[in-house]
């Protein structure tokens, strides 16, 4: 069952998951207050704005390219002896790759790669396993709606993080929380590079059913193109109709709902008119856009029904005017209902769009009654749109409506499970079943290369990143990912199965699985050789304190995270420990999965704190019911400490429950644990 512990019983839970006898976690009560929205709409501070307008892509060099050639120097970091995916047409698959610094300097065959190593290279045999670029989040809402969950920003960086994430683009924000984007890019916060779009118009109407203008960022500021900046500003959101919500209206189609469903009170309330809700006047939103490309945004425009994306295609041919949308790159996003009569436009105007990967197929039947039987499967005309020659991104679309484990959510933050959805159509059920897709969706077939571009290079082009991330070349971002297998090769049934080990972002290791260390790389890297800008180091995860090296060979001293104080002799070598005992080991590997560890030595961060998980073992008979039981530990190596007191402050946060499978009061019902605590321990060296 659910139920508060105190912190004094919780320390003995814990204390003895470290020493021997079980897991334990925090108190319901202590579930994470949720922040509350900022009043008003603050100044925007802007940071080294540029107003150029964006460019057409450099065109990617071709031919000849098993490898590419790499930069003087040796590597850093080589990974090897694996199946290399680079999302590079000319060199689509190598077995290792060589980062310098910040950036891919090789990309080839072992041997040639393993030529780059010097006497400091990190060499890191993937074994087989694959490694391809980090995952690039086309639409989502994952950094705006923490607090819908109780969640911090910070909180929702590392969640996207664990999910392979390096990149997000996020639709859309307004004066409050792009002020506290860059206030996270100041401080140094942005683990992961954004890209946001702030709003011209809001999603919601006001009461007498009117759009609501928010001129966030534009006019007064240009974009921000920099791709050195973790923020960038490329693209300005209008909405352009509605979204079957309170508030919102419904989506603009051409020909009336059904009958059946304007009778509906749900219609009533929401639609306020039998075709739905359209935000513009075309004439409206055809200077709007305009505007902006002349200012040099890129406009992306949400638009569902089909009359909402007439519109949006006629705004988009008339600010082009006749040029190519290659080099403004506007977008659609959704692109919900599809008539068959459209494809051939979007064929010809060639804007970028965005495609729900994992489609809600469980409610497939739902849509025949408000659109009749003439015009449902118009649904999955969306599923079209990557294989008509244009650029198509996939979108989780995000926003914490759902918790991030909840595979059953159409709108995830896994982009494996939009992966699975894109190839498969299919969505699972919460026992694990999958829904299978209908004929009029099934027959829409898109195979597991091209939705890997749509989660890639794809979403990489539609914000003007192609030239640094979404593929590995030689100068390009070392942002990359480990998965436990290949999606290329497994079932595409199993692509869901499918986890992150580890997770990089521009030479630095964000994200490491537990029992997974092997797989990366110490992310203190020394700079070989470059003529490229190298980005500073992070600073959000400063080095723990140097410790005084001794001669002497005393045995480590293991001190517990919940013990209060701990008196140690001068010239003993200190290890930090902490401990989760369950019943199976799914639950420790849920644990593992939920929990952040942030830790302090004498006020400065512990570097990776989340790499030092030991794998899941078998532990004993824990609670004596007859069977084994599973456990992994936390065991990070201090060294020797200097004689007097030594603050360590911990911060353990469960980012969603977990169980230990124990029934610790007897009630018939695992106990499950939720939320953030604090401990707080002294160490005590002799002198």
């Amino acid at each position: 069952m659910r139920k508060p512990i105190s912190l004094l019983l919780l320390a003995t839970f814990l204390a003895c998951a470290t020493s021997g006898c079980g897991g334990g976690g925090p108190s319901t009560t202590a579930t994470p207050t949720p922040v509350p929205p900022t009043a008003g709409s603050p100044t925007v501070t802007p940071i080294a704005e540029e107003t150029a307008t964006p460019q057409a892509p450099t065109a990617t060099p071709t031919g000849d390219e098993s490898e590419a050639t790499p930069s003087a120097g040796s590597a850093n970091v080589i990974f090897h002896n694996g199946t290399v995916l680079t999302m590079e047409d000319d060199f689509p698959e190598v077995d290792a790759i060589g980062i310098q610094a910040d950036k891919i300097i090789a990309a080839g065959k072992d041997e040639e790669v393993l030529a780059l190593q010097g006497p400091e290279t990190q060499l890191v045999d993937l074994a087989g396993r694959t490694l391809l670029p980090g995952f690039v989040e086309g639409h989502a809402h994952i950094l705006r709606f923490p607090d819908r969950a109780g969640k911090t920003l910070d909180e929702a960086v590392e969640v996207a993080l664990r999910y392979g994430l390096t990149t997000v683009t996020e639709l859309c924000a307004d004066g409050p929380f792009l002020e506290q984007l860059m206030e996270a890019e100041r401080q140094g916060r942005l683990r992961l590079r954004v890209n946001v779009f702030p709003e011209y118009n809001a999603a919601i109407l006001d009461d007498e059913g009117n759009r609501i203008y928010m001129g966030v960022w534009f006019p007064e500021h240009g974009p921000i193109l920099d791709h050195d900046r973790r923020l960038r500003i490329p693209a300005i959101k209008i909405f352009v109709d509605g979204a079957f919500a309170p508030g919102r209206g419904c989506w603009a189609v051409t020909d009336p709902y059904s009958e059946e469903f304007q009778a509906e009170p749900f219609f009533q309330e929401i639609c306020l008119s039998e075709r739905g809700t359209l935000y513009f006047a075309q004439d409206e939103l055809n200077r709007a856009v305009a505007d902006l490309q002349a200012s040099g945004f890129q406009v992306a425009l949400h638009a569902a029904g089909d009359r909402g994306i007439d519109v949006a295609l006629n705004a988009i041919e008339y600010a082009l005017n006749g040029e190519p949308n290659e080099r403004y790159r506007h977008r659609i996003e959704h692109n919900s209902m599809v008539r068959p009569d459209q494809l051939q436009r979007y064929a010809t105007l060639k804007p970028l769009v965005s495609v729900r990967g994992y489609f809600n197929t469980c409610d497939q039947d739902e849509y025949v009654m408000p659109f009749g039987p003439e015009r449902f499967e118009w649904i999955a005309n969306r599923f079209v749109l990557p294989g008509l020659g244009i650029h198509a991104y996939a979108e989780g679309d995000f926003g914490w409506t759902a918790d991030p484990a909840d595979r059953t959510a159409s709108r995830p933050v896994d982009p494996l499970l939009t992966l699975y959805g894109l190839v498969t159509h299919q969505q699972l059920r919460e026992d694990g079943s999958a829904c299978e897709p209908d004929p009029w969706i099934a027959r829409h077939q898109i195979g597991v290369e091209r939705a890997l571009q749509m989660l890639t290079i794809e979403p990489a082009f539609a914000v003007s990143q192609e030239d640094v991330i979404g593929s590995l070349r030689p100068g390009k971002f070392a942002d990359l990912v480990i998965l436990s297998g290949d999606p290329l090769t497994v079932d595409p049934d199993a692509i869901k199965d499918l986890r992150v080990l580890m997770t990089m972002v521009g030479g630095y290791v964000e994200y490491c699985a537990p029992g997974h260390e092997a797989l990366c790389p110490s992310t203190t890297l020394t700079p070989g050789p470059t003529d490229t800008a190298v980005a500073p180091t992070p600073t959000n995860t400063p080095a723990p304190p140097t410790a005084t090296p001794t001669t002497e060979s005393a045995a480590p001293v293991e001190i517990s995270l919940t013990a209060e104080e701990k008196w140690v002799p001068a010239n003993t070598p200190v290890v930090l420990r902490f401990g989760w005992v369950t019943d199976t080991p799914e639950q420790v590997a849920a644990f593992l999965g939920s929990v952040q560890l942030i830790v302090s030595l004498d006020g400065e961060l512990v570097r990776d704190a989340g790499n030092y998980w030991s794998e899941i073992k078998e532990y004993g008979d824990h609670d004596v019911d007859g069977d084994m039981d599973y456990h992994a530990q936390w065991l990070y190596p201090v060294g020797v400490l200097s004689p007097g007191t030594h603050p360590v402050g911990t911060e353990m946060r469960l980012q969603w429950p977990v169980t230990d499978g124990f029934d610790s009061d007897g009630d018939g019902v695992s106990d499950e644990y939720s939320g953030t605590w604090e401990l707080l321990l002294q160490i005590v060296v002799g002198e």
